[in-house]
């Protein structure tokens, strides 16, 4: 099996080593460090060469993918599989057709998708003090979080939550449902629920000026924006 990881970010490093163990992933896909801020990519994180042992480090000529020196490299290497974390973007369904068997990752909600697509959805599920939280492994597909079902995990939100906290309980759930699921991936024998395309929602990008605090707003509220505000 040739499977390769999308990520950019210190979360997508501590995948690579919780299923290192039992997932071979043999490259890493990740945008070049030069052009991290070009791309705003918050929490990112630089890979090494020497860092995983037979693992490739490749790197995007765009984030979007859409260069086509990004299409080339993956019409030449003919991987079976993709996961993908922390990339935050479309990746283009030429790219996505490219694969053997597919690619995957996850999207999750405080709603069942597809209520809840979109950015963000952690921390608005903070602001929106949600108790829990459905971590979805999807297939992905060309539009946004719109992939077919494969799994899904619900974990609690607790009062001392943070988006970080909730970051790493997302990827923790997210590494238990593709473990739990990959010798049916790569047999091609996996469950797909298709989602209902009328009933989907989509949760706005969050950007620096949405955590500045107004100090009208009551206690509690300045409270959940702190909480969804940290990294």
């Amino acid at each position: 099996m040739k499977i390769i990881l999308f990520g950019n970010k210190k979360i997508s490093q501590k995948l690579l080593y919780i299923l290192k163990k039992k997932i071979k992933i043999t490259n890493i896909y990740t945008v070049n460090p030069s052009k991290s801020k070009k791309y705003q990519i918050a929490d990112y994180y630089r890979f090494k060469s020497k860092e995983f042992k037979n693992v490739k480090i490749n790197f995007s000529k765009t984030y979007d993918l859409k260069h086509s020196k990004d299409l080339n490299f993956f019409i030449k290497n003919n991987f079976d599989i993709g996961i993908v974390l922390g990339w935050q973007r479309i990746i283009p369904i030429e790219i996505l057709n490219t694969f053997n068997i597919g690619v995957f990752g996850g999207h999750g909600s405080s709603m069942k998708l597809p209520r809840g697509r979109g950015r963000s959805p952690l921390n608005w599920s903070i602001l929106e003090k949600r108790k829990y939280f459905i971590c979805n492994l999807i297939k992905y597909s060309s539009g946004i979080d719109n992939g077919s079902i494969i799994d899904q995990k619900k974990f609690s939100i607790n009062q001392y939550d943070t988006a970080k906290s909730l970051h790493y309980k997302n990827l923790l759930t997210l590494s238990e449902l593709l473990l739990k699921n990959y010798n049916k991936i790569i047999k091609n024998k996996y469950n797909q629920v298709v989602q209902k395309e009328h009933l989907a929602t989509y949760y706005p990008k969050r950007n620096p000026d949405d955590s500045l605090i107004n100090w009208n707003n009551n206690m509690d509220d300045i409270i959940q924006l702190i909480k969804s505000s940290t990294l």
